[in-house]
């Protein structure tokens, strides 16, 4: 009980307009900022559809040959890039090079994809399955916009070969279909021809009779067997769309497996890794599936055409149209396009190559998130050193000093402890851990900013709210950490940190870093140390205000600040 006693007398301390929330506040600010943090990575992945990309479309549509006379229309890259609009996986717009450049390096979008002029002519040659250069596609990042989203961009690599390769099947399926429909088209205008009656007028044979029959009953079996070979081909053209949803499931596997070998469960692992070969052997499974099919449609074709040419051989001395009739065979044999399975090197053929061009790589995840990390440091020192250093001196503050000037003297310890901290960590950074920084002497000035503006901020709060001012520091760097974008773009979050993102300066003390570590352009260097600069004056001129009105000692402020001391 007595232990209670005391407890409560200690509470007693709090009390008067402001002190009676501290209590609560130490409650509740800690829990609504780790809230905000959780909220702001919550399912980052689930949002890349909001992430701006850009899809440069060079491509020149080509055709293919498909047997005979006929020709398949090839528009491969405007195929691709409609099917990745429609699929949302990111935001995509189509724009010009130039148009793509410009916007990459002011960061109004976070990589683009080149789809170059002989896109579609190197379809045309897997299609055809002649030998030639691998279709190539281009993603152009700049990891001056961010670390993660470059990584993001990169797994995107996988999505497109699946993309690509199913484009050619589909391809292959199509031209397999337009040549069936000129052989069907050609044998049924020969089948047309009346083969019943009598041959020409040489009675030299006995055997005429019996070999004119022989060729209408081949005849007749050839329009039975039409109607399975259509079938046979309609069922392998189907199949490439169900091979294309099997191939997605293998992405999806190959992605869960990806996402769970970063965790602590094996069990989960093992079960994602086993989904995704399953989905993977299917697709294979499907992809022979569909060669086996049209090869046995060409082979079921050549066959039927061989037997009727070689039954009109035999019968070509009788009857002219019978000679007639064999020519047409064999020049609908030859509009036959090769099967799959007899092209052996196209098992090992590349379809696809996904290149990476990156204007100002990271090449390291340490170097990638140090922007973030820093000024984290600078925040976290501040917050640290509020909890220590006061605010300002009373006995200055009750002296003839200017207000400014107290003011000052008030941050400049914050400040000077925050920039030794932050630029430690930067020079510790820089031996020990080798992040390679661009701009080693501009990355220490900008620390050296960050640390007296976040000081500035801090200082602030405490001068305006006393103890209260701490717990809305925190709560203010919850939110700086969730609408920054130091880690994942900010249109992976949600409203309140897209709506407050351009306003807080943790955003700009990012930008500056990432541009000192990485590269980048140098307006958006300046512009961030302007925002910074300008914040940090802005602050200390109303703390300077703040203290001049607390000059003005009250009954109520004078009792306040005895129960603070005294309790």
């Amino acid at each position: 009980m007595k232990a209670a006693r005391l407890a409560w007398q200690e509470l007693q301390r709090f009390r008067g307009p402001r002190l009676q929330w501290v209590p609560a506040a130490l409650v509740l600010l800690p829990v609504v900022a780790a809230a905000m943090c959780w909220t702001s990575l919550s399912n980052p992945q689930g949002r890349f559809s909001h992430v701006p990309a850009a899809i440069v479309n060079l491509d020149k549509a080509t055709t293919s040959a498909a047997g005979g006379t006929g020709t398949t229309a090839i528009q491969a890259g405007q195929r691709l890039a409609e099917d990745l609009t429609l699929q949302h996986s990111f935001a995509w717009r189509e724009l010009n090079a130039t148009q793509a450049l410009q916007q990459l390096k002011a960061g109004r979008i976070y990589f683009a994809l080149v789809i170059p002029a002989d896109f579609s002519s190197a379809i045309a040659h897997n299609v055809q399955r002649k030998d030639g250069p691998a279709a190539s596609l281009i993603l152009q990042l700049d990891d001056a916009n961010g670390y993660l989203i470059g990584t993001a961009a990169s797994a995107e690599a996988g999505n497109l070969k699946e993309h690509v390769t199913t484009l050619v099947l589909d391809y292959m399926a199509q031209q397999t279909t337009d040549v069936w429909k000129d052989v069907r088209a050609s044998l049924d205008k020969v089948l047309d021809t009346d083969m019943t009656r009598p041959a020409a007028q040489d009675q030299t044979a006995p055997t005429t009779g019996s070999q004119t029959d022989q060729l209408a009953t081949s005849l007749g079996q050839a329009s039975t067997a039409m109607s399975q070979i259509n079938d046979t081909i309609q069922a392998a053209k189907n199949n490439s769309g169900t091979m294309a949803s099997q191939l997605n499931n293998a992405a999806a596997s190959a992605q869960s497996a990806q996402d769970s070998a970063g965790s602590n469960n094996p069990a989960l692992v093992q079960q994602s890794t086993n989904q995704a070969n399953t989905a993977v052997r299917l697709a294979q499974d499907s992809v022979t599936g569909l060669d086996g099919q049209l090869q046995s449609a060409a082979s079921t074709t050549k066959a039927l055409l061989e037997q009727i040419s070689t039954d009109a051989k035999n019968t070509e001395k009788f009857s002219k149209e019978t000679k007639d009739l064999r020519q047409q065979l064999q020049q609908i044999a030859r509009s036959i396009p090769p099967s799959p399975a007899d092209d052996t090197s196209n098992a090992s053929r590349q379809i696809v190559t996904v290149q990476q061009r990156n204007l100002h790589p990271s090449t390291t995840l340490g170097r990638g998130l140090a922007p973030l990390f820093l000024t984290l440091t600078s925040a976290l020192t501040c917050l640290v050193a509020l909890s220590i250093l006061r605010p300002f001196n009373n006995r200055a503050l009750a002296s003839t000093i200017n207000a400014f000037t107290v003011a000052r003297a008030g941050w400049l310890p914050l400040a000077v402890v925050t920039a030794l901290v932050t630029c430690g960590l930067l020079v510790c950074a820089l031996a020990l851990m080798k992040i390679g920084v661009v701009y080693a002497w501009a990355a220490l000035a900008v620390c050296l900013l960050i640390s007296a503006c976040f000081a500035a901020i801090g200082h602030l709060l405490k001068v305006s709210f006393g103890i209260l001012g701490e717990g809305l520091l925190l709560l203010l760097l919850a939110l700086q950490f969730g609408a920054a974008g130091g880690l994942y773009p900010v249109e992976t979050t949600n409203a309140l940190f897209t709506n407050t993102h351009p306003y807080l300066p943790m955003t700009y003390a990012v930008e500056a870093l990432r541009v000192a570590v990485c590269g980048g352009q140098a307006i958006h260097l300046w512009h961030a140390v302007s925002i910074l600069a300008g914040t940090t004056v802005g602050c200390l001129l109303l703390s300077g205000l703040v203290l001049s009105r607390r000059r003005q000692w009250t009954a109520e402020r004078l009792a306040s600040s005895s129960r603070e001391r005294y309790g």
